[in-house]
């Protein structure tokens, strides 16, 4: 006959074979677990669950609002490295089912158990609350406006949003605020005699102006607004008060400061 004898508080479980050929020793250990110091309300059964490896060992406590729960002895804990667990329901220990929903919940932490005399463990809980969530699928598509221009109806004239006409715009720079848009615009002869201009488009009316240069002209004069002349622009960027314009072999600078009357 096969004998089997478990050991109390700390000691080995020694399990023979009926054979009584082979045997087995089961390090086991118990915990003192410091789980919550006064339940609230809302907690009626607690659940500890202290897992190995190899195995685990769980047991659930029935406690009442308001009593002090800081000495909960975990009998048979596994020993080596354990990860300790805790959950509370709002229901009686007896009618927990692996379905039920815990009010509160522990973090995990593992501990290195050694057999010895009870240790003790904090676990820390957390209540858990149901939020209901709202959900608004928007389309992943990007909005194309027109602001300014018609495209495929290329031209020179200045105006206001589809009234406006651009030969060919190749580069583009943002002012400091925003609000005004700067473009290199290429006439290459679609749109009448060859010509280069710098022209300003406001973003908050679609209002195009040519502020800089000729749409039917080239060259490389210096000089105020329409005097200037651009031989092939290439790119221009915002520089403080400035915009700084790539002009074929000339790096040119066009202040962006109106001049006081």
């Amino acid at each position: 006959m096969c004998m089997r004898s478990i050991a109390t508080l700390g000691a080995a479980a020694l399990a023979c074979a009926c054979s009584g050929s082979e045997q087995k020793t089961l390090q086991m250990a118990d915990a003192r677990v410091n789980a919550l110091f006064n339940a609230p309300t809302g907690v009626s059964c607690i659940q500890l669950v202290a897992t190995s490896p190899t195995r685990s060992t769980s047991k659930t406590f029935s406690v009442s609002p308001g009593q002090n729960t800081a000495a909960l002895t975990l009998n048979a804990v596994p020993t080596g490295s354990v990860l300790f667990s805790g959950l509370a329901f709002d229901v009686p220990c007896g009618f927990v089912v692996p379905s039920s929903e815990p009010t509160w919940i522990a973090d995990d932490i593992t501990v290195q158990v050694s057999p010895g005399p009870p240790f003790s463990v904090q676990l820390n809980f957390h209540a858990r609350t149901t939020a209901t969530v709202g959900a608004n699928f928007g389309g992943d598509a990007y909005t194309v406006t027109t602001i300014a221009g018609a495209g495929g109806n290329p031209g020179t004239a200045d105006g206001i949003g589809a009234a406006a006409r651009f030969a060919g715009p190749n580069s583009a720079a943002l002012n400091a605020d925003g609000t005004k848009l700067f473009v290199g615009d290429r006439n290459d002869g679609d749109a009448g005699a060859l010509g280069m201009a710098i022209r300003q488009v406001d973003l908050a009316t679609g209002t195009v102006s040519t502020i800089a240069g000729s749409l039917n002209a080239l060259g490389t004069a210096d000089g105020p607004g329409a005097t200037a002349r651009f031989s092939r622009l290439f790119s221009v960027v915002v520089s403080g008060g400035n915009l700084i314009i790539a002009d074929r072999c000339a790096i040119r600078s066009m202040s962006l400061t109106r001049p006081s009357t």
